[in-house]
């Protein structure tokens, strides 16, 4: 007789909706907190506080597609879908870099961020339309 393998989160309501929230809430806090900044070293002639900005996204969308699931379900993720999560998130990071430029005495606005924050969305919608079925049939399976 084989044991099932329950995973610790599995049981959890609402587990993809806090942690989109606490993923949202760092990202507001590391963009808008004075004297936090990405060392600027270049990885494959691209600057690393680019791809910290693109991975935030590409995170923020995936665990808001799941999160939007976790409460709606039944609900099938859908490409619509994704590409309004991932407008809406860049959207965010566009408010975010203006907040920047308007209430922070140390950091800068950027459209380069504006554009890794973009990159990184849409990159967040192809993972997660890929990976949706995966990560939803774990959580599930697992109860």
């Amino acid at each position: 007789m084989t044991k099932s393998t329950k995973l610790w989160w599995a049981d959890n309501p609402r587990f993809f909706t806090v942690l989109f929230i606490g993923w949202m809430v760092v990202i507001t806090f590391l963009s808008l907190v004075s004297g936090i900044s990405v060392e600027t070293e270049r990885l494959v002639d691209l600057p690393i506080d680019k791809l910290v900005h693109l991975t935030f996204y590409a995170v923020a969308v995936t665990l808001g597609a799941m999160a939007w699931k976790e409460k709606h379900e039944p609900f099938t993720i859908t490409s619509r879908f994704l590409i309004l999560l991932a407008f809406l998130a860049s959207l965010y990071g566009t408010v975010i870099e203006v907040f920047q430029y308007c209430f922070t005495a140390d950091r800068t606005a950027e459209w380069e961020d504006v554009l890794a924050n973009s990159v990184g969305a849409i990159f967040g919608a192809f993972f997660t339309l890929w990976s949706k079925d995966k990560i939803w049939t774990l959580k599930t399976r697992s109860k």
